[in-house]
């Protein structure tokens, strides 16, 4: 097979292109025009006209941004940005002549960036966009002679070397505070990249969470899970980890710390000598955010730096945790966890949607972690994952040892554990088991709380979702279940410019 749709180094399952074979197109109530389907176990509303039970088709996932060529070349810019798309004159004319009605008809949906949303069609949620061989040749004529039958299930974020999605981002600028200290932030940013005092293989963020829309397929009915519900806070990594130092006395004089720094690191790597001793290391999803407590401590006089200057927002939660969980984690351990609530001391919530704090019961100002996973590096180099009631018991234990962090600690809420055929009973396990069990899920508002109001939350908020983790799984993934209501906040949200700063790093708890 040609290598005509390849993932690249960046690529996320969530937010990519799939080439999939269309099922059944069910009627929607009192709608002629349109109907429901599924993709991916997601729902797609589509024109009956244009989308038939079999026909093969390419999918975009939601909120994935797609190339911009490619929406031009298939005038699918809306009327604000019509000027896009390859028929603009036309439309131009149109407008003209004050025929907007048939001007509206040759413009499609997209916004400049070229975001995929989730829209409701006929009270249906759509999630995703679905488009045909015809339209990607549009923009790659190679594309017009493939055999498409050949690629059905394959997933992909570049076409013939070129992007073609990625997960979208939304654009904002950079709070003032950091505008104002821009230079002084930014340089001291970069020698820490050149520091490089984490050891390799010994901190590592975590992975991604897949939904399981589309790992449906990766489980089995005779699994042994622990369900547990999503919350919706900032994500925060600590680990007690071996760290290195340079074995260079100058570095101890304060006045010559940056001359020392800049010579150092041009010496010949012969020359480089490193002590190594563990420290604790703590993180939002992408970035060390230990700031001056972790890179200016008293056994790393490298660079001294007034972090008010850049401290602002979030950094504050991580800096609160840092310093509360300081010498509690053993060495080799590292905790995930997610901060749920307030900022300290303020009205402002960590994640606020529609408007609404989503605060699991904290007052203003306070908050708490939710520590979800647990790992320990061995002294051959291998990382233990424990299980979900290992995590339980460490956080118990975590508590127990350190009686001032119960107020700060909120333990991870457990709905279900036990084999996933006996969560419902009444599904075959042989007829269609994985796309009927994500249904079932989706529609359970007893034990899971899907589509209902969050009851661990004080303020009337939808509930995120749900985390599935498998038991004495080797690979140790996690798959993620959001809620359609919540989705739909977060979308509406987006669209006004109201972004998460894990979005803006990556994406959350995952």
């Amino acid at each position: 097979m040609k290598e005509i749709f390849s993932k690249s180094k960046n690529f996320k399952q969530e937010y990519c292109c799939t080439i999939v074979r269309l099922g059944e197109v069910k009627s929607i109530p009192n709608y002629d025009s349109i109907g429901v389907t599924i993709v991916d176990n997601y729902t797609m509303v589509v024109r009956k006209n244009e989308c038939h039970e079999g026909d093969i088709l390419f999918y975009a996932a939601n909120e994935s941004e797609l190339n911009n060529e490619f929406l031009s070349a298939n005038n699918l810019f809306e009327m604000g940005e019509y000027e896009r798309n390859c028929n603009a004159n036309e439309v131009a004319k149109l407008l003209s002549e004050s025929r907007n009605d048939e001007a509206k008809r040759l413009v499609g949906f997209f916004n400049k960036y070229g975001r995929v949303k989730m829209i409701r069609l006929g009270g249906t949620p759509s999630f995703g966009f679905l488009f045909s061989q015809e339209a990607m040749a549009k923009w790659d004529k190679n594309i017009a002679d493939i055999d498409m039958q050949e690629y059905i299930g394959v997933e992909f974020n570049m076409v013939n070397g070129i992007e073609f999605c990625k997960p979208y981002v939304p654009r904002i600028k950079e709070p003032k505070t950091r505008e104002h200290h821009g230079a002084h932030y930014k340089r001291h940013m970069r020698i820490l990249k050149k520091i490089e005092r984490v050891i390799p293989g010994e901190f590592a963020f975590h992975y991604d969470t897949q939904s399981i829309e589309r790992n449906a397929s990766k489980l089995n009915p005779t699994d042994t899970v622990d369900i547990s519900v999503k919350c919706d806070g900032t994500s925060f990594i600590m680990g007690n980890i071996k760290v290195r130092e340079p074995k260079i006395w100058m570095t101890r004089i304060p006045f010559i710390d940056e001359l020392m720094v800049r010579l150092f690191l041009k010496l010949p790597a012969r020359w480089q000598k490193w002590n190594e001793h563990y420290e604790e290391v703590y993180s939002s999803r992408s970035k060390i955010r230990s700031n001056n407590e972790y890179y200016t401590s008293k056994n790393n006089p490298f660079v001294q730096v007034d972090e008010a200057t850049y401290l602002t927002g979030l950094d504050q939660v991580f800096k609160q945790y840092g310093h509360l969980l300081k010498g509690m984690i053993p060495e080799g351990i590292t905790i995930y966890g997610e901060i749920i609530g307030y900022v300290p001391n303020t009205h402002t919530g960590i994640q606020t949607r529609g408007g609404k704090v989503y605060d699991y019961g904290c007052q203003p100002g306070e908050n708490k972690l939710m520590i979800y996973r647990v790992t320990q590096m061995t002294q051959e180099g291998t990382i233990l994952e424990y299980e979900v009631n290992e995590v339980l018991d460490f956080t118990h234990q975590l508590i127990a040892k350190n009686p001032q962090t119960a107020n700060n600690i909120f333990l991870l809420p457990i709905l279900y554990h036990g084999q996933l055929s006996m969560l419902y009973p009444e599904l075959s396990t042989e007829n269609r088991w994985h796309e009927n069990f994500v249904a079932k899920l989706k529609q359970d508002k007893d034990l899971f709380k899907m589509e209902c109001k969050e009851p661990l939350c004080n303020n009337s908020v939808w509930r995120e979702g749900i985390i599935i983790r498998v038991a004495n799984d080797p690979i140790k993934e996690a798959y993620k279940l959001k809620c359609t209501n919540y989705l739909k906040t977060e979308s509406d949200d987006i669209s006004k410019g109201v972004v998460s700063e894990d979005l803006l790093e990556g994406y959350s708890q995952e």
